[in-house]
């Protein structure tokens, strides 16, 4: 009966942690610190910016163009409310999108809310989507995965009202967006509290 001494180091050790997970709670965890210590009683107007994202209305088709620019130059020229400008920028993306969006799938063809259909994958694979982010890639310098992604930081925002009181870096946000909505979905109840 001889055993070999590997296996028996190898159940004792613990596996190690993977960094990018590391990476992505502390990501979440100093959300939740900078929510909790930026949110106001009542939220003040801020005249610093042009698009805030509550009262924010999509442009019409016509003028979405010159409103995507002018949305990015806001997220240029301003920092502290960045992730508020990419949240209204995923808004006006979404509403653009919506326009080359004609046939929808069976599941969304009765829908009017375009949360529902906008990043359907049979919706986008029946229309041709690839002209829409050639568009916005043209206008705004954004890429797919980008443009994508402020779309679904929109919806987001829609959702959990208190995201946009984070403090947190863009690129950062954009890396562990899955990992931090799944996280957020869990701890439900901080994100839709008001306090």
């Amino acid at each position: 009966m001889v055993a070999d001494w590997r296996s028996g180091v190898q159940q004792n050790r613990p596996e190690p942690p993977r960094r990018r997970a590391i990476a992505a709670e502390e990501l979440y965890q100093s959300m939740k610190t900078s929510v909790s210590a930026n949110m106001p009683k009542d939220r003040p107007t801020d005249n610093n910016t042009e698009y805030t994202f509550g009262e924010y209305k999509a442009a019409d088709y016509n003028d979405s163009k010159t409103r995507l620019v002018d949305i990015v130059n806001c997220i240029k020229a301003n920092n502290r409310k960045k992730l508020e400008l990419h949240a209204v920028l995923g808004v006006e993306c979404m509403s653009v999108k919506c326009g080359y969006i004609k046939d929808k799938c069976r599941r969304h063809v009765a829908s009017t809310d375009p949360h529902m259909f906008v990043n359907c994958i049979a919706c986008n694979k029946t229309n041709n989507i690839k002209l829409f982010y050639d568009y916005i890639k043209e206008t705004t310098g954004y890429s797919r995965d980008y443009v994508t992604y402020f779309i679904r930081l929109a919806i987001l925002c829609r959702n959990y009202k208190k995201v946009l009181y984070a403090v947190v870096s863009s690129d950062d946000l954009h890396r562990h967006f899955s990992y931090v909505v799944k996280k957020i979905e869990v701890d439900k109840e901080f994100w839709c509290a008001r306090n």
